[in-house]
Protein backbone atom coordinates (compact mmCIF):
# COMPACT_ATOMS: atom_id res chain seq x y z
CA UNK A 1 0.00 0.00 0.00
CA UNK A 2 2.66 2.41 0.89
CA UNK A 3 4.51 1.47 -2.51
CA UNK A 4 1.05 2.29 -4.19
CA UNK A 5 0.36 5.47 -1.99
CA UNK A 6 3.83 6.73 -3.43
CA UNK A 7 3.75 6.12 -7.24
CA UNK A 8 0.00 8.09 -6.84
CA UNK A 9 1.89 11.09 -5.43
CA UNK A 10 4.89 11.17 -7.62
CA UNK A 11 2.25 10.62 -10.68
CA UNK A 12 0.20 13.58 -9.08
CA UNK A 13 3.08 16.05 -9.23
CA UNK A 14 4.32 14.53 -12.72
CA UNK A 15 0.93 15.50 -14.44
CA UNK A 16 0.29 18.49 -12.52
CA UNK A 17 3.63 20.21 -13.79
CA UNK A 18 2.83 18.81 -17.02
CA UNK A 19 -0.56 20.45 -17.49
CA UNK A 20 0.77 23.54 -16.60
CA UNK A 21 3.77 23.51 -18.98
CA UNK A 22 0.88 22.70 -21.68
CA UNK A 23 -1.53 25.58 -20.04
CA UNK A 24 1.53 27.99 -20.07
CA UNK A 25 2.13 26.95 -23.62
CA UNK A 26 -1.70 27.29 -25.28
CA UNK A 27 -1.22 31.10 -23.48
CA UNK A 28 1.46 31.65 -25.71
CA UNK A 29 -0.06 30.64 -28.74
CA UNK A 30 -2.60 32.92 -28.38
CA UNK A 31 -1.15 36.26 -27.32
CA UNK A 32 1.98 35.80 -29.40
CA UNK A 33 0.82 37.93 -31.98
CA UNK A 34 0.29 40.63 -29.21
CA UNK A 35 2.61 43.16 -29.93
CA UNK A 36 4.07 45.08 -26.97
CA UNK A 37 5.17 48.70 -26.41
CA UNK A 38 7.51 48.45 -23.31
CA UNK A 39 9.70 51.80 -22.40
CA UNK A 40 9.57 52.49 -26.13
CA UNK A 41 11.05 49.04 -27.39
CA UNK A 42 8.98 46.12 -29.23
CA UNK A 43 8.10 43.05 -27.83
CA UNK A 44 5.54 40.16 -28.21
CA UNK A 45 2.85 39.24 -24.79
CA UNK A 46 4.61 35.51 -25.05
CA UNK A 47 8.01 36.81 -24.03
CA UNK A 48 6.38 37.58 -20.46
CA UNK A 49 5.21 34.17 -20.14
CA UNK A 50 7.01 31.79 -22.15
CA UNK A 51 10.50 31.53 -20.26
CA UNK A 52 7.94 29.27 -17.28
CA UNK A 53 8.28 26.50 -19.98
CA UNK A 54 11.63 26.14 -19.12
CA UNK A 55 10.86 26.58 -15.60
CA UNK A 56 8.41 23.75 -15.69
CA UNK A 57 10.65 21.25 -18.05
CA UNK A 58 14.14 22.00 -15.61
CA UNK A 59 11.80 20.65 -12.47
CA UNK A 60 10.91 18.00 -14.70
CA UNK A 61 13.99 17.00 -15.47
CA UNK A 62 15.36 17.88 -12.23
CA UNK A 63 13.17 15.83 -10.39
CA UNK A 64 11.67 12.85 -12.88
CA UNK A 65 14.85 12.93 -15.07
CA UNK A 66 15.41 13.67 -18.69
CA UNK A 67 13.11 10.85 -20.12
CA UNK A 68 9.81 12.34 -18.78
CA UNK A 69 10.12 15.27 -19.33
CA UNK A 70 10.89 14.46 -23.50
CA UNK A 71 7.98 12.69 -22.99
CA UNK A 72 5.61 15.70 -21.75
CA UNK A 73 7.34 18.12 -24.81
CA UNK A 74 6.68 15.38 -27.16
CA UNK A 75 2.77 15.60 -26.28
CA UNK A 76 2.63 19.29 -25.34
CA UNK A 77 3.28 19.07 -29.25
CA UNK A 78 0.85 16.66 -30.27
CA UNK A 79 -1.99 18.67 -27.94
CA UNK A 80 -0.58 22.25 -29.85
CA UNK A 81 -1.11 20.74 -33.23
CA UNK A 82 -4.89 19.41 -32.39
CA UNK A 83 -5.59 23.07 -30.65
CA UNK A 84 -4.36 24.66 -33.15
CA UNK A 85 -6.19 22.46 -35.75
CA UNK A 86 -9.54 23.04 -33.61
CA UNK A 87 -8.90 26.46 -33.64
CA UNK A 88 -8.81 27.12 -37.35
CA UNK A 89 -11.61 24.84 -37.91
CA UNK A 90 -13.97 26.99 -35.64
CA UNK A 91 -13.26 30.43 -36.77
CA UNK A 92 -13.71 29.50 -40.81
CA UNK A 93 -16.98 28.12 -40.33
CA UNK A 94 -20.16 30.00 -41.57
CA UNK A 95 -21.04 32.85 -39.78
CA UNK A 96 -23.91 34.87 -40.37
CA UNK A 97 -24.29 38.31 -41.68
CA UNK A 98 -25.56 40.37 -38.80
CA UNK A 99 -21.71 39.26 -36.49
CA UNK A 100 -19.02 41.50 -37.37
CA UNK A 101 -15.82 39.71 -35.63
CA UNK A 102 -14.97 37.77 -38.43
CA UNK A 103 -12.03 40.09 -39.62
CA UNK A 104 -10.76 40.30 -35.62
CA UNK A 105 -10.88 36.83 -35.20
CA UNK A 106 -8.69 36.55 -38.88
CA UNK A 107 -6.52 38.63 -37.63
CA UNK A 108 -5.54 37.66 -34.24
CA UNK A 109 -5.43 33.28 -35.40
CA UNK A 110 -5.23 33.10 -38.73
CA UNK A 111 -1.26 33.12 -38.47
CA UNK A 112 -1.36 29.92 -35.64
CA UNK A 113 -0.57 27.34 -37.92
CA UNK A 114 2.79 29.19 -38.76
CA UNK A 115 3.14 29.75 -35.48
CA UNK A 116 2.79 26.14 -34.41
CA UNK A 117 5.29 24.96 -37.42
CA UNK A 118 8.18 27.75 -36.25
CA UNK A 119 7.58 26.35 -32.81
CA UNK A 120 7.80 23.16 -33.36
CA UNK A 121 11.42 23.74 -35.03
CA UNK A 122 12.32 26.14 -32.35
CA UNK A 123 10.82 23.49 -29.37
CA UNK A 124 13.07 20.52 -30.84
CA UNK A 125 16.05 22.39 -30.67
CA UNK A 126 15.88 24.50 -27.77
CA UNK A 127 13.94 22.08 -25.43
CA UNK A 128 15.79 19.18 -25.76
CA UNK A 129 19.62 21.05 -25.41
CA UNK A 130 17.75 23.03 -22.43
CA UNK A 131 16.90 19.42 -20.62
CA UNK A 132 19.90 17.72 -21.87
CA UNK A 133 22.49 19.90 -20.82
CA UNK A 134 20.67 20.09 -17.53
CA UNK A 135 20.98 16.39 -16.52
CA UNK A 136 24.65 16.49 -18.41
CA UNK A 137 25.70 19.51 -16.27
CA UNK A 138 23.50 17.65 -13.21
CA UNK A 139 26.18 14.49 -13.03
CA UNK A 140 29.03 16.65 -13.72
CA UNK A 141 28.13 18.72 -10.75
CA UNK A 142 26.94 15.84 -8.41
CA UNK A 143 23.53 17.16 -8.44
CA UNK A 144 24.30 20.50 -6.59
CA UNK A 145 23.77 24.38 -7.77
CA UNK A 146 20.66 23.41 -9.61
CA UNK A 147 19.67 27.41 -10.25
CA UNK A 148 22.59 27.49 -11.95
CA UNK A 149 22.17 24.87 -13.73
CA UNK A 150 19.05 25.85 -14.61
CA UNK A 151 19.93 29.35 -15.61
CA UNK A 152 22.76 28.25 -17.80
CA UNK A 153 20.83 25.92 -19.91
CA UNK A 154 17.92 27.84 -19.77
CA UNK A 155 20.06 31.09 -21.71
CA UNK A 156 21.06 28.21 -24.47
CA UNK A 157 17.74 26.83 -25.50
CA UNK A 158 15.96 30.45 -24.95
CA UNK A 159 18.50 32.02 -27.79
CA UNK A 160 18.04 28.99 -30.39
CA UNK A 161 14.27 28.68 -29.92
CA UNK A 162 14.06 32.45 -30.12
CA UNK A 163 16.08 33.11 -33.17
CA UNK A 164 14.68 30.50 -34.68
CA UNK A 165 10.88 30.88 -34.05
CA UNK A 166 10.79 34.94 -34.29
CA UNK A 167 12.21 34.99 -37.88
CA UNK A 168 10.14 31.89 -38.64
CA UNK A 169 6.69 33.12 -37.27
CA UNK A 170 7.08 37.02 -37.48
CA UNK A 171 8.97 37.49 -40.94
CA UNK A 172 5.80 38.31 -42.97
CA UNK A 173 3.93 40.08 -40.04
CA UNK A 174 6.67 42.56 -39.55
CA UNK A 175 9.10 44.46 -41.46
CA UNK A 176 12.76 43.82 -41.55
CA UNK A 177 13.52 46.29 -39.14
CA UNK A 178 10.66 45.62 -37.08
CA UNK A 179 11.89 41.59 -37.02
CA UNK A 180 14.80 42.45 -35.93
CA UNK A 181 13.72 44.66 -33.10
CA UNK A 182 11.51 42.07 -31.50
CA UNK A 183 13.71 39.30 -32.06
CA UNK A 184 16.24 41.09 -29.88
CA UNK A 185 13.95 42.33 -27.43
CA UNK A 186 12.23 39.10 -27.13
CA UNK A 187 15.91 37.57 -26.62
CA UNK A 188 16.68 39.72 -23.99
CA UNK A 189 13.16 39.55 -22.36
CA UNK A 190 12.65 35.82 -22.38
CA UNK A 191 16.29 35.66 -20.67
CA UNK A 192 15.70 38.02 -17.83
CA UNK A 193 12.33 36.81 -17.10
CA UNK A 194 13.94 33.31 -17.09
CA UNK A 195 16.44 34.68 -14.77
CA UNK A 196 13.99 36.07 -12.79
CA UNK A 197 11.43 32.79 -12.44
CA UNK A 198 14.75 30.34 -11.28
CA UNK A 199 13.92 31.27 -7.99
CA UNK A 200 10.55 30.08 -8.62
CA UNK A 201 11.85 26.65 -9.94
CA UNK A 202 14.19 26.49 -7.74
CA UNK A 203 11.92 26.49 -4.92
CA UNK A 204 9.61 24.35 -6.34
CA UNK A 205 12.72 21.33 -6.73
CA UNK A 206 13.63 21.93 -3.08
CA UNK A 207 10.22 21.07 -2.00
CA UNK A 208 9.32 17.97 -4.17
CA UNK A 209 12.40 16.37 -3.85
CA UNK A 210 11.53 16.70 0.20
CA UNK A 211 8.20 15.99 -0.79
CA UNK A 212 8.87 12.68 -2.99
CA UNK A 213 12.04 11.94 -1.65
CA UNK A 214 13.08 11.65 -5.76
CA UNK A 215 16.43 12.82 -7.38
CA UNK A 216 16.68 11.61 -11.38
CA UNK A 217 19.88 10.82 -12.42
CA UNK A 218 20.29 10.36 -16.32
CA UNK A 219 21.22 11.27 -19.26
CA UNK A 220 19.09 10.24 -21.88
CA UNK A 221 20.28 9.95 -26.10
CA UNK A 222 19.92 13.12 -27.71
CA UNK A 223 17.22 11.70 -30.06
CA UNK A 224 13.86 13.81 -29.93
CA UNK A 225 11.70 10.90 -31.21
CA UNK A 226 13.25 9.10 -28.40
CA UNK A 227 10.82 8.88 -25.55
CA UNK A 228 11.03 6.21 -23.24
Amino acid sequence: MKGKFIFATQFKFFLTLAMLYLTVSLACDIVAYKVVNVCGLLSIGAAFIFPLLYVFSDVLTEIFGEKPARFVIIVHICCDFIFTVLILTIIHLPSPSSWHLQSAYNQVLNPMMRLYVAGIIGSLSSSFININILSRWKVLMKGRFFWLRSIGSTCIGIISYTVITDLLAFRTALNTANLLEVTLVNLVSNISFAILYTGFATFLVKFLKSRLQIDAYEIASFNPFKMI
